[in-house]
This record gives structure tokens, sequence and C-alpha cells, in this order.
């Protein structure tokens, strides 16, 4: 019999069953496609090998303007910057240098949990504090007290207990007279929504802004949003404060309010997400407090000065202001782009937002309705356009609103948690014309999955991988990402591998048969299209090939033949009415490109 080539349709189809979708491909992981052919995607190694504490939600870089590169890594638990291969943490401090009172510290003889005693401190299971000027006590040295400690519980308002590397030796009191000082970090966030919460979840104004307890609303996962202002960072946990770090500090110096910078006036106290206006130099505070009040209002937006990040007092002579908007319940995200206009998601609607000067200085304008974005990160600003994941569907944004046509959607949609929308995010890879959604498959409360766009193809894939945060731009020759655990921060499109490891890639097809599966087939041999990639030097990998008789019956593995780079032909010698083939690989140093392969096909009878 005469080979025929299996021509595969770009992309993965989920629209229809294995055997509906004949001619395309079902089914794969980590794979990508370029000019229509399947081939493995890049690789991945440590971008440093120190650890950061907490998840990750969020990854940004700028430079100074003595071209120093800089990165911020945004966790549940702390705020860094990376400074060469070091994390520096410039978590802003909540209460500093507070003097506690004489022999603060209760020890139990052999154990090496401390209760320390402030009446004040606002704390909660997980914060950092910082304890200095403590004598040994009980047996503990004054080094396993005299440093940072994460807390581990909070039994009331006035204490709450520390571990230490030391056991004490007795029980009772001590730390010193001379009162032990303590420095309290910001109220560290979740690293998981709250099941039933969300948006809504806590108290808007819990606490008084500003003060020693200034408590981040519970229930919401913690996200951070930045924006470069010159050479320094501005940025804000969402639903809390607005902080500033000078480029021109020292390393390591931590970021602190922005409304305690020289000048400050009205600084907005508590705010969804902030984002600066880089054409007309406005800060934007979207769902923020309004003047005079310190009640959250999650539709309103106000601005600054122009030029002038801390001047939020509208006068005569400023051009600071406000605006709510009208359409939903709150604020989800907002982005730039490159036309001077900013995008706005309401829970219900699109708001397009541009500078025209004064009196008013911005004019918004409803875009679109019944439309809005899943999570604050899934939005993203690529190749002129904006992409974006709602809650039913995808959107390019060009000037106009438009669904995207998606051979995944149910296939998304149907194993998705939905608890954990917050979490979705975007991760463009423009070098591949790629943008990337990674989110929570139904039976995960961690990322576990992504979806993939290939806008210059217009076709789909997706595959698993747990990350949380991923940035790729202008200026990074390998995008960065962080892992769901570890502390990792991962440098992309690097090699092969995963970290040392072998990358688990394959891609298999829908089911292919011969005059509709009137009768059966024989799948005599095979001949190889495939190229190979990477450093080891025996480049192999496999082809299975699987059977079933009826739509109905359990896909069931035939033969698992390998592949090498001189590899001429196989003989899978397979009888059935509907065959698959898959093409998988999981060897160390090795990439793969498929290009077309051919078969032998003949009818024949089932023996």
């Amino acid at each position: 019999m005469p080979l025929k080539k299996l021509q595969m349709t770009p992309g993965m189809n989920r629209e229809g069953t294995q055997y509906t979708n004949e001619g395309k491909w079902y089914d794969g992981d980590k794979v990508r496609f370029r000019k229509g052919l399947p081939e493995s995607i890049g690789g991945w190694e440590k971008r440093t090998p120190n650890t950061f504490q907490g998840v990750c939600r969020s990854i940004f870089r700028w430079n100074t303007l003595a071209d120093k590169e800089y990165y911020t890594i945004g966790t549940n638990l702390k705020y860094y910057l990376l400074n060469g291969n070091s994390f520096d943490d410039i978590t802003p401090i909540r209460v500093a240098a507070a003097g506690l009172a004489s022999n603060p510290f209760t020890t139990v003889n052999e154990s090496t949990t401390v209760t320390v005693a402030d009446s004040s401190h606002g704390a909660e299971e997980g914060d950092f504090v910082i304890i200095a000027s403590a004598d040994t006590t009980r047996g503990i040295p004054a080094a396993d007290l005299n440093k940072e400690h994460q807390i581990v519980t909070v039994p009331d308002t006035g204490t709450y207990t520390i571990s230490v590397d030391t056991a004490a030796t007795s029980s009772g009191t001590g730390g010193g007279t001379a009162p032990p000082t303590v420095e309290y970090q910001i109220n560290t966030g979740l690293e998981t929504s709250v099941l039933g919460q969300g948006w809504g979840a806590g108290t808007w104004g819990r606490g008084t802004w500003d003060s020693a307890t200034d408590i981040i609303a519970h229930g919401i996962l913690r996200i951070w949003h930045q924006d470069k202002w010159g050479e320094d960072l501005i940025f804000n946990p969402r639903l809390g404060p607005i902080y500033f770090w000078d480029a021109s500090d020292a390393a390591g110096t931590r970021a602190g309010l922005l409304s305690a910078e020289s000048g400050a006036d009205n600084v907005p106290t508590i705010v969804t997400q902030i984002l600066i206006s880089q054409i007309d130099r406005h800060l934007n505070a979207y769902g923020c407090n309004p003047l005079g009040s310190s009640t959250h209002d999650p539709l309103f937006v106000r601005w600054s000065d122009q030029e002038n990040n801390v001047d939020w007092d509208p006068t005569a002579v400023n051009t600071s202001g406000s605006q709510r908007l009208s359409v939903g319940s709150r604020i989800i995200g907002a982005i730039n782009t490159s036309r001077g206009e900013t995008l706005i998601w309401t829970d219900r609607c699109l708001y397009s937002q541009q500078y025209i000067g004064p009196p008013f200085t911005y004019g918004f304008r409803f875009m679109a309705g019944n439309v809005s974005l899943i999570g604050p990160l899934a939005a993203g600003f690529i190749d002129s356009k904006v992409y974006w994941m709602d809650r039913n569907n995808f959107y390019v944004y060009d000037g106009t609103t438009k669904a995207i046509k998606c051979d995944l959607l149910d296939y998304v949609f149907d194993d998705i948690n939905k608890s954990e929308y917050e979490q979705v995010f975007i991760a463009p890879n423009t070098h591949f014309n790629e943008v990337s959604w990674h989110y929570c498959s139904a039976s995960s409360s961690v990322i576990d999955r992504y979806v993939t766009y290939n806008y210059e193809e217009n076709i789909w894939y997706f595959g698993t991988l747990d990350r949380t945060a991923w940035i790729s731009e202008e200026g990074i020759n390998n995008p960065l990402a962080t892992s769901t655990t570890g502390g990792i921060l991962f440098k992309h499109e690097y090699g092969v591998d995963d970290d040392g490891s072998a990358l688990n890639s394959y891609i298999e097809s829908s089911d292919i048969d011969m005059d509709d599966g009137n009768e059966f087939m024989y799948m005599h041999r095979i001949i190889p299209d495939i190229g190979f990639t990477g450093t080891a030097t025996s480049k192999t990998a496999d082809l299975i090939t699987k059977k079933r008789n009826y739509n109905g019956d359990t896909l069931s593995t035939h033969k698992t033949q390998a592949v090498t780079d001189t590899t001429k032909q196989i003989f899978p010698r397979l009888r059935t009415r509907q065959a698959v083939i898959r093409f998988e690989s999981n060897t160390i140093g090795v990439g793969w490109r498929l290009g077309h392969m051919r078969l032998e096909l003949q009818p024949d009878g089932e023996r």
C-alpha cells in the first residue's frame, strides 16, 4: 500500500470528541506550535540560587537613571528587591521600633516556643517581627531572640508566640529590665483565596489607616500592584495603602508609606490598584477611599497632581481629581495601552480612561457591557493589543472589544477552580507570539495548568505547569517566572530541560481510521519526520501507538517504540478500527520538533 502523509491541523482542539476531531491534535503538554508544526517548549533553570519566602504573585522590572536593572518580587509574606542574585527584603514596616515592657518573654522549660507580651501588637499568625536589645532569657541566647521572627500563633490581642532555635532551660519570664524593642512588618496576606469570600471579604475600613493597626482586609489573595515613577518604585498590596521606594536609597532600605513623604496631602489610604499614566504623569488609584473619607469605595478613581505623586487634594492650581464609575459594584483591574488610554474593568463592564487636560484632566467612556476580568492579573498589553481572560471567554482589544474564538473553551472553563479566579495571571511570550493564562484546575487550589493563544497563527494549546507569576518584555532575554513552592525564580526558554531534570512533553492525535471505520485497518509501518535539539549525545524519544475499536472503548497502548535522529522507519504492525499516535519525550538534554510522519495503512480483518 502507498504511504499516507499524516497532516494535522495546527493547534489543539477539544471542541468535540477525540473521534470527531479527526485530523487535529487532541492532547498534549509542554508543546507549542511554530509555522503549524508542534515542538517541545523551551526549558528553564534557576535565575539565582537564592530563594524568597512566600508565594509570588508579581514580578516587576525597571531601570534606574544610572541604567541599573532592578526586579521586584511580591509574595503573600514579603516584598523583595532582586539586587543582582540577592533578594533584598524591602517589606514596609507597620510599627517601627516600639518598646516593650520589662521582661516581656515567657518560656516553658525544654520548649523552643516563646510567648511575647505586647498589648498593641496588631499582629496575626504568619506576620514578621524584628526583635532587638533583648537579653539572654532562661537559657535562650540573646542572638536567638534578637533577629527577625515569623509569628507562630496569636492567642489574644496582647500576646503572640515565636519559635527560637535553642530550647529554654527553665520556665518563667525574661528579656531584660531594659525593655527590648520590636518592629512589626505589614501584615502578611493569603496565598489562596478563602472559599465563599473573595472580592468583598473583610471590613473595608478596618482600623485607622496609617496607624499601628493598619491591617489588610481578610479573605483577599495577597496581590501586589507596582509601577515606576522615574527611577523610583510605587506599589501597593491590593486593598492596602500606597508605598514608595527611592532607588537612591542604600541597598536593603525598606519602602515607606507614600503618605509619609514630604508634602503628602490626602494620599489615598486603601487602594485596590495603583497605576501611573506614563504619558501625562499622574498616579492613579483605582477603587479607593474618596477625599475626606476613610471608607473604601470599590468604584472610586482618584489621581494625583501631574508630576506630583503626593498631592491628591484638588485645587484651582493643580490637576488632581476623582471620578466614580457608575456601572458595576467594584473595579477588578486596570492596564495602560500605547495610545495614552487606560482600560478599567469592573465586575460588569469595560471602561476607557483618557487624558483630556484641564479642567477635568481625564475622560471616562463606557466601552462594553457584559464583559469583565477573571482576576486582577489576567490582562496584558501585548503587540499593540490588550488580551484578557474573563469568566467564560477570552478577549482582545485593539480599539474595539472582540471575543477570541477558542478551540479549548469548554476544556478550560469546565475544569477551572471557580474559588481561585483571583490566582489567574497572564504570561506573554512575545518571541513566540504567545499569550498564556495560568490557572488552577477544578481539583487544585494552586496553579497547575495553562492555556496558550498563538496570536500570530490564531491557534490554541494547553499544558500543565506550576507557576504563580511571569514577566516577559522588551529588554528581557528570557522570561522569568516563579513556582508554587520553594521560593524559586526561574529563567525560561533556556535549554530544553526542567532545571536539570527531563522536561516531559508530548503531543497526541485524535482518532485515525479508514473508510469511516467500516473496515479494520492494518498500520504496517511509520516513517518518522522528527528534528531533535538539545545537548544529549544520544537523542531519543518515544512514538506510541494506541488503539480501540469503538468510541466508547478505552484507548489501550499497542506499542511504544524508540525513535532517534537516525531512525528510518518503525513497524507498529497494528490492527484496529481506530488508532491514535502519540509522540513523547522524557529524556534529559532532548528537545524535538515534528514534521509530517507518513503511515502505511491497508484494510485488514481482525484476527
